[in-house]
């Protein structure tokens, strides 16, 4: 009896030891369905074997495909699975193994990362060892921000606040774009296109045009720049110019506008006038003497630089004494020079001196003479007998 008991016993002990071996046989073919799940310890606690599961096992054991005996059943490894964190980490379990969305199926290379073990939550990546973690961006194994790689192995990135080297010009890790550095990393500088009024931008088109409404100096036009705003100014010399006036319009005599670089000494526009006195001239030159209208101050004005009419050059009214002959009207004018007492002087009425005829001494009280009387019956006489002897 007692033998037939332990053969029994003997039996039950191999059966259970063929049945687990073969249980465990039968699920060793799973750490083949789970990305980068080299030993049995990433689904069970124990890390060579079997037995009870780790919070990632339970998660795989939900994500069997049904199929026959649970022994005998497949994981199914994709997007579900993976986007689970198992040991509440942080990371989810694809990031942990290498997969982080699911995408490896059975008979793709292993994703070569350094994995962590999703079911322990101390088991984690090492940033920095150069070996790059399913939940890192990158792991260049240094300590420098500057390259590709920032030290929490993120991809360097603008607005990380981190400058790289040959790529970024400047990272202050913000979302303003109107400071010192764009939300693209460059430098602000006139012409990118952001309004940097910090820096006395007061626009910025992007552009280098200088004839709309934002210069290529980043500064708002005005009249006298120098440049011509299109649709708004006719022209723009900086400044008044023989051809362009200070308001930005073409000079021209006649716009109301006094260029004295255009030769203007006036202008009244509409009312310059060649005939009213004292007007601007038609010509934008100031009323003058010598310009045929008579203004306030002169006695006259022909028009003329003559100085033998009625008036002179100076717009003075021609008179005796001026030492100028009024032709048709004066004999003479010696100026101050005329007199009524020096012999063969001008005189004051400006007419010549005449002499008055030589008094004989027996003239008649008429002012005969008498020598003259005697020669000319003389000549007379002697007429007559040249006549005489001619017969």
């Amino acid at each position: 009896m007692l033998a037939r008991h332990g053969v029994l016993v003997l039996w039950l002990v191999l059966g259970f030891t063929a049945a687990a071996a073969a249980d465990a046989e039968a699920r060793g073919f799973r750490r083949n369905e789970v990305p980068n799940a080299t030993t049995c310890g990433v689904c069970h606690l124990a890390p060579t074997s079997g037995g009870p599961r780790n919070p990632f096992g339970t998660q795989v054991e939900a994500h069997l495909d049904g199929v026959g005996a649970i022994s005998a059943q497949h994981v199914v490894w994709g997007a579900a699975l993976a986007a689970l964190d198992a040991d509440g980490d942080g990371v989810s379990n694809g990031a942990e193994l290498g997969d982080p969305d699911g995408l490896w199926r059975i008979g793709d290379p292993m994703p070569i990362v350094e994995r962590s073990d999703p079911g322990d939550a101390a088991s984690m990546p090492v940033c920095g060892n150069g070996v790059r973690a399913a939940s890192e961006a990158c792991d260049d194994g240094n300590t420098s921000n500057e390259d590709a790689c920032t030290n929490g192995c993120a991809l360097n990135v603008c607005g990380d606040g981190f400058v790289r080297a040959g790529v970024e010009q400047c990272d202050d890790g913000n979302a303003i774009d109107d400071d010192d550095c764009s939300n693209l990393c460059a430098a602000a500088t006139c012409g990118d296109g952001v309004i940097q009024e910090g820096s006395g931008e007061q626009c910025d088109d992007g552009n280098t045009a200088n004839d709309d409404d934002c210069l290529a100096t980043c500064m708002r036009p005005s009249c006298g720049d120098g440049f011509v705003q299109a649709g708004v100014e006719a022209c723009d010399d900086s400044g008044p110019s023989a051809t362009c006036d200070a308001d930005c319009t073409v000079a021209a005599c006649g716009d109301g506008v006094v260029n004295a670089a255009a030769g203007e000494a006036c202008d009244d526009g509409a009312a310059n006038s060649d005939t009213a006195p004292g007007a601007c001239r038609t010509t934008c030159v100031a009323a003058a003497c010598g310009d045929g209208v008579t203004d306030a101050g002169e006695a006259c004005d022909d028009g003329n630089d003559d100085q033998t009419d009625a008036c002179m050059a100076s717009c003075v009214a021609a008179a005796c004494g001026d030492g100028l002959v009024q032709a048709g009207v004066e004999e003479c004018d010696d100026g101050i020079d005329n007199s009524d007492t020096i012999p063969g002087a001008c005189r004051s009425t400006c007419v010549l001196d005449r002499p008055a005829p030589e008094d004989s001494g027996g003239c008649a009280a008429g002012g005969g003479d008498l020598g003259g009387v005697l020669a000319l019956g003389g000549a007379i006489a002697s007429l007559a007998i040249a006549r005489r002897r001619r017969r």
